[in-house]
C-alpha cells in the first residue's frame, strides 16, 4: 500500500512537470507509470517498469542537461526526496 501510494504521488508530480516541459522520454516515462495497475502481485511488473524508467532517464541524460530546462526549477524544488540509504541524493 505504501509503495502504491508513493507511485500515485510520483506520479502526480510527474504531471505537473509537463505543464512546463515537453521531452518525449518523459512523455515516455509518465505513460509507463500511469499504465501500471497498483495491485498486490505485480512485482516482476513493477521492477520492470522501473528498469524501463531507468534506461529513459539514461537516455534523457545521454542528449540534455539541466540546463536547458529552468522552468521547472520551481516544481523541482517543491519535490519531496524520494530516496534513503547511502550514496542518495
Amino acid at each position: 500500500v505504501q509503495l502504491a501510494r508513493g507511485i500515485k504521488r510520483i506520479q502526480r508530480d510527474m504531471e505537473d512537470v509537463l505543464h512546463y516541459v515537453s521531452i518525449p522520454e518523459y512523455d515516455e516515462a509518465l505513460a509507463l507509470v500511469q499504465s501500471i495497475r497498483l495491485e498486490t502481485g505485480r512485482e516482476q511488473e513493477l521492477q520492470e517498469a522501473a528498469g524501463t524508467v531507468l534506461h529513459l532517464a539514461e537516455a534523457f541524460c545521454e542528449k540534455r542537461n539541466g540546463a536547458q530546462y529552468p522552468g521547472i526549477d520551481s516544481v523541482l524544488e517543491k519535490l519531496e526526496p524520494r530516496f534513503s540509504g547511502e550514496g542518495a541524493p
